[in-house]
């Protein structure tokens, strides 16, 4: 979420974070950043907003993901 455009709870209680809470709920996080930490996966993670993903440091995190997994 923006912080700058909603307040701690409004971001709390978005679209986006209800829909990464279910899918904590239902055990099924594939292609979220927390699939990484729970399952020990290093895979590269899907933006939960795409438009306020910085391609920058996402793409800088993908690079960094794949050299790991070459290692």
């Amino acid at each position: 979420a923006d912080l700058t455009k909603e307040n701690i709870k409004e971001t709390f209680n978005n679209e986006y974070i209800m829909k990464l809470r279910e899918k904590h709920i239902n055990g099924n996080v594939k292609g979220t950043i927390c699939d990484n930490c729970i399952n020990n996966n290093k895979e590269i993670p899907i933006p939960l907003v795409k438009k306020l993903c910085k391609l920058n440091n996402y793409n800088t995190f993908c690079n960094h993901l794949k050299s790991i997994k070459k290692e």
